[in-house]
């Protein structure tokens, strides 16, 4: 799914995870699904609770163990390498969790949380307090804050040092789970403008997962649009974003309150029907039961992700590859 030339950091390849269950019922959280995610980029996985994009995260971190397909980093295939054999390969990947209260454990201080993970990899004391010192810069925070309980500083001083201690080892790669939705409104811009800084110091390859599609917009180079366990549109974020085909994506990016618009008689896209779970996943398109341009096809036949312009895929039967917009 990679649109550049620049190599690809990792990516999965037909990726399924099922949760089966006592009754003999199964929980598909992904359902084949493949992205590649390129080296000094940040790649956008937004959709609704539930849609699969967290579960998509852990198990390119190896924190779950994959039902099917596999996952690439740096062209080895990680996807069930032994857990003894994959030390140097996690220390090259680090993640970044929504809450940053319960990232740092509240009996530590934080100079202890930022120097632990360093002695384990075997780097020096002045190493380590080099490499703590470079990047409390890059983060506007000074040296005591180190001296602090987690409880003592807020919210948004946290995420900083959650993301400056993801970045001691210097991974090649970092997922961030949701890593400002439970932040105040006031202090995401600042998270995500330290993001974009230690981007471009870095050249940091990141997974940004998001439910809010200004923020991926916002910061995302590539972005994946998920349903129900399975990815529904993607792309460059300049093209997708200039040009949003599927229903459902276009329904996301509805909601979203817009000063400007409001003089303009914006329209929100209300979706009604029954809202399908990952355990009875419906014939043809999960989304038809909610789609307003829903056609007889799409209720048989499963959509396939499909190149409609360079930079863009989507998986509707109304935009096959390279031809024209379907009409009912």
């Amino acid at each position: 799914m990679s649109n550049s030339a620049q190599p690809v950091c990792i990516e999965t390849r037909h990726l399924k995870k099922y949760y089966p269950f006592k009754n003999g019922k199964t929980l598909k959280a992904l359902d084949d699904v493949s992205i590649a995610v390129t080296k000094g980029t940040i790649f956008g996985i937004v959709g609704e609770s539930g849609c699969g994009k967290s579960t998509l995260g852990k198990c390119m971190m190896r924190l779950q163990e994959i039902t099917e397909g596999s996952v690439i980093f740096q062209g080895e295939d990680i996807s069930r390498k032994p857990p003894k054999k994959m030390k140097q390969t996690l220390s090259k990947m680090q993640m970044v969790f929504q809450n940053p209260f319960s990232s740092f454990n509240p009996k530590l201080k934080i100079s202890y949380s930022l120097r632990e993970p360093c002695r384990i990899n075997g780097m020096s004391p002045v190493q380590t307090d080099d490499r703590i010192g470079e990047l409390l810069n890059y983060i506007s925070l000074s040296e005591n804050e180190l001296n602090r309980f987690p409880h003592e500083l807020s919210g948004g001083q946290l995420q900083r040092l959650a993301i400056a201690r993801a970045l001691l080892l210097s991974p090649e790669f970092i997922v961030a789970d949701e890593p400002v939705s439970a932040l105040d409104v006031s202090v995401q811009a600042q998270i995500l403008n330290v993001i974009l800084d230690l981007k471009q110091a870095y050249h940091m390859t990141m997974l940004f997962i998001s439910h809010d599609m200004t923020v991926v917009e916002h910061i995302c180079d590539e972005v994946a649009v998920m349903y129900l366990g399975t990815v529904v549109e993607a792309g460059t974020t300049s093209v997708v974003f200039k040009n949003l085909l599927h229903p459902y994506t276009k329904a996301l990016m509805s909601a979203i309150p817009s000063v400007e618009a409001m003089g303009e008689g914006k329209q929100r896209i209300l979706l009604t029907g029954d809202i399908p779970t990952a355990v009875d996943v419906p014939e043809g398109c999960r989304f038809a039961s909610r789609c307003p341009d829903c056609m007889d096809i799409c209720k048989k036949e499963s959509p396939v992700l499909l190149t409609v312009e360079a930079g863009h895929q989507v998986a509707c039967h109304r935009y096959p590859a390279g031809g024209e917009h379907k009409q009912a």
